[in-house]
This record gives C-alpha cells, sequence and structure tokens, in this order.
C-alpha cells in the first residue's frame, strides 16, 4: 500500500514485456526513444523500426487508437484483412495471471520461484500449488514424499490423481473451478485420512483390477473415486465391491473418460455416495467391443482400451507355459512394455515374412511372458514351443488358461494359423469383458451387429413420443 492507502499492485515477472507493449501501443517517448515509430509491415506481416505512412507501414498505436477505423476503410482489400487479423491477435492473446494476496515478499518470491520454469505454461496443478502454498505446506513436497511409498511397487502416480481426489473430498465436484477453489487448509485437514484412503485405493486396484502399475492404469482419474470411497468408509463389502469394478470395467471399456473427464468425475461421484449409503446402483455405460476393434489395438500405442486390456490380462495373474510358475509383474518388466517383441506369441521373425499381417503388434498377439521364456522363444512357431511346453508342464492347460489362449486341438497355435488364433483369442477375450461388466446388452449387440436396425428403432421411439 502506498501513503494513501490506496493498493498498488507489484509485477513480479513479464514486467519488461509489458512496459515495451504499453509504450508501443501508447506511442510513448521514453528515453528519447520515440515508440511510436513502431510499425506494422502490412505486406511482410513484420514489425519494423520506421515511421508510419497508414498506407503499408501502420504504426503499432494506431491499432488501438481512436481513429484505426478511418485508417482501415483508406486500406487495399488484401491489407485491410492483415489489418485485421494483426488486430484481433493482440485483442485475443490469451495470457496467464496470478494474483497473490496476504502474503509476504518471502513467500511471495518462493511461489515465483517454484512457478518460473523457464517459460513453461502453468498448468492447473501449477495453479493449485500456487494457490495452496505456504511456508508451513508445500503441497509438491507432500505429494513427492507420499509417492515414495508407491515409488517400487506400483509406480509413481501423476500430481492430478492427488488434487482431483482432495476436491472430490473437500467439494464433490474436481472440474477446473473447484479445483482452482481449493485451499491449503483443504489439504491439511484431510491429507491424513487421505493418505491412508489413497494406500488402500492402490492396494484394491492391484489385487483386484490387474492394475498391477499406475502406467497401465486406463484412466489415472479412475483412482481418485476410489479413493473418495475409502475416505468415507473403511472397509468395502461384497455388493460394494462388486458395482465397484463392475464400474471401473464399464468406464474403462466405454472409454467414457476419453472427453469431458473432469464433470464425469463429478457424475460418477453420485454413484459412489449410493454406495456408501449401501443403496444399489446401476452402471449403464454402453460397451461397443468387437474383435475387429481388439485386433487394431496396437500394443506400443498408449490408449485407454490398450490398458483396460492389459489389466484384465494382468488380473488372471498369468503363469509361466514352461512351468506354471508365477510371473513377476514388477517394476522392471512394465519397462520392456514398448518392446512388444519381448512379449509376442506369434514372433515378430514368423510374421513379417508375411506381409499381409497388418496387425503383429496387436494387443491380441501380446501375453505377459518373463525374458528368460521369451528368449527360447523369439524366433519359434507357436506349434514348436508350445507342443514342447505341452509335454513338460503337467499344469500346462491352467498355464495356457490364464492368458486367455485357446488350447483345444483346432486351435490356431497348433498349425501357427495367426488369423484363427486372432479370432479364436478375440472370443475369449470378449467372453471375459462380458463377465467383468455384467453382460454386453442387447442394444449393444445390436449395435455390432445391425446399427441401422437400432438407429430406426430409436427413431421411431423418438417420434412416438413426440406424437405423444
Amino acid at each position: 500500500h502506498s501513503d494513501s492507502d490506496s493498493e498498488v499492485t507489484f509485477i513480479l515477472d513479464g514486467q519488461q514485456r509489458i512496459t515495451s507493449l504499453y509504450a508501443t501501443i501508447k506511442g510513448l517517448t521514453i528515453r528519447r526513444a520515440n515508440y511510436y515509430d513502431i510499425s506494422f509491415d502490412l505486406d511482410k506481416e513484420i514489425f519494423v523500426a520506421r515511421k508510419g505512412d497508414h498506407i503499408r507501414y501502420v504504426p503499432f498505436a494506431d491499432f488501438f487508437g481512436n481513429n484505426h477505423l478511418e485508417i482501415y476503410n483508406n486500406l487495399t482489400d488484401e491489407r485491410k484483412k492483415v489489418f485485421q487479423r494483426c488486430r484481433d491477435r493482440f485483442n485475443n492473446y490469451p495470457f496467464s495471471i496470478i494474483i497473490v494476496k496476504d502474503k509476504n515478499i518471502e513467500q511471495v518470491c518462493e511461489i515465483f520461484e517454484r512457478l518460473n520454469q523457464g517459460g513453461k505454461r502453468l498448468d492447473l496443478f501449477d495453479l493449485v500449488v500456487a494457490n495452496t502454498w505456504d511456508k508451513d505446506f508445500k503441497l509438491k513436497d507432500e505429494i513427492d514424499k507420499l509417492n515414495k511409498i508407491f515409488l517400487n511397487n506400483f509406480g509413481e502416480i501423476k500430481n492430478e490423481v492427488f488434487v482431483q481426489s482432495i476436491s472430490l473430498i473437500r467439494k464433490k465436484q474436481c472440474n477446473r473451478a473447484y479445483q482452482l477453489k481449493l485451499t491449503k487448509s483443504d489439504f491439511t485437514e484431510a491429507w491424513n485420512e487421505f493418505s491412508e484412503a489413497l494406500k488402500k485405493a492402490v492396494d484394491y486396484v492391484k489385487n483386484n483390477l490387474g492394475v498391477k502399475r499406475f502406467e497401465i492404469i486406463p484412466y489415472p482419474s479412475l483412482i481418485p473415486l476410489i479413493v473418495y470411497f475409502y475416505y468415507f468408509s473403511k472397509s468395502m463389502n461384497n455388493q460394494q465391491k462388486k458395482r465397484i469394478e463392475e464400474w471401473f470395467w464399464k468406464c474403462s471399456f466405454s472409454e467414457r473418460y476419453s472427453s469431458s473427464t473432469l464433470t464425469k468425475m463429478g457424475e460418477d461421484r453420485n454413484i459412489f455416495d449410493r454406495l456408501l449409503n449401501n443403496e444399489d446402483v446401476l452402471v449403464t455405460y454402453p460397451v461397443n467391443l468387437n474383435i475387429e476393434k481388439l485386433k487394431k489395438t496396437n500394443i506400443t500405442s498408449r490408449s485407454a482400451l490398450r490398458n483396460t486390456i492389459l489389466c484384465m490380462l494382468a488380473r488372471k495373474n498369468p503363469t509361466n507355459f514352461k512351468d506354471n510358475s508365477s510371473i513377476i509383474l514388477d517394476k522392471d518388466y512394465f519397462s520392456t512394455l514398448n518392446s512388444p517383441e519381448k512379449h509376442h506369441i506369434f514372433p515378430r521373425k514368423i510374421l513379417s515374412s508375411n506381409h499381409k499381417h497388418k496387425e503383429i503388434n496387436s494387443i491380441m498377439n501380446f501375453c505377459f511372458i518373463p525374458s528368460s521364456l521369451n528368449k527360447e522363444i523369439s524366433k519359434r512357431k507357436p506349434s514348436d514351443y508350445f507342443s514342447e511346453y505341452k509335454k513338460v508342464n503337467n499344469k500346462f492347460e491352467d498355464s495356457i488358461k490364464t492368458h486367455f489362449i485357446s488350447f483345444v486341438q483346432d486351435s490356431g497355435i497348433w498349425n501357427d494359423d495367426y488369423e484363427l488364433f486372432l479370432k479364436q483369442r478375440g472370443e475369449l477375450l470378449l467372453k471375459e469383458v462380458e463377465h467383468l461388466i455384467g453382460g454386453i446388452t442387447t442394444i449393444e449387440k445390436e449395435l455390432q451387429d445391425n446399427p441401422g436396425k437400432v438407429l430406426s428403432i430409436i427413431e421411431n421411439q423418438i417420434r412416438e413420443k413426440i406424437h405423444v
């Protein structure tokens, strides 16, 4: 505040740029430098240091002056377009500001230091950090501390999961506006119980939903809803467990969180509130999945569907073809996930010789196998290595079932028929999807088989409603 007690706002960063822009727009003279002599070349569309002529060179100050319409009207049609484009660009240019109130200069400087990352655009998390910063509570430090617990056995959890969870817990919503309303006390008052809820949520998704590592969760935003449940309930009964699992798989297979994620999370919070009140719920997100869609899902491309299938495969606790031993899905294993040749059932060498096979890296050709086994089968035909393991592994059928691979007599693995293998494995995977989501509804099956018929039925029903 000044002596007259009127409020003064200090600019901590961007001061030079703002001063230069202000002087140019106003056409001021500062230390003998006349900023009115900065003009825009309407032909080359660049700024130049020269006096304007209002024909080709227009002083930048005049773009926003009282006579800008008069200047515009005297230009050629082509220059009019450039003039308007330049004016619109500056009028509509968005820039981020953070207003810090009720902090002393040391605190403000520390906030600035944490946010000033070499011109990096601030995201929502950065703004929440700035808004909640206090010398006694530093959100990023608390997240890093908690993340150390998960680093080895689950993987580092993204910052957004922490903020979304607290926003749901404290505000019952987590879209951008609600996250920006979070205060330091929202975090400090909930942090201990939230931390315990997060640990339970991680254990739950690992042991029940196949999310062995954070990097394969279909959507990170699925975790905050489960955290929300555990925050308000220390345990989960069988009915709640059944519905939460159905919600997880339907959300993931329907790709529900691929758009308007934060809003949809707020909607799904209502499901969890009802479950917390021991009410039953109906989860109705339609799943439209078929073998063709599975085929085209590439193991090397990160997607919600790819990760959902990986979780479904991991949930089966796959075992070694050779001796039925458990496959340890730890952080070292997942570090090779983007090297699909290490997980191919039909090795790349076998398929690449036949150019008709486009889906070499299909998720359908992927399975969890240990590196030692991968070395053994890297260039061998499935009929070769599977026949060998069937002889030495007295629980071969049990093992191959954990990978959703058909082992019947006419299975594609026995005669190296890749197309047949994909079809048979796709059928087994779809059967498991139906089990996980409680069955694909009739309309979903119709949508796959005869979408025109479904649209016709819906259209007729809408017309009947309108006429009534």
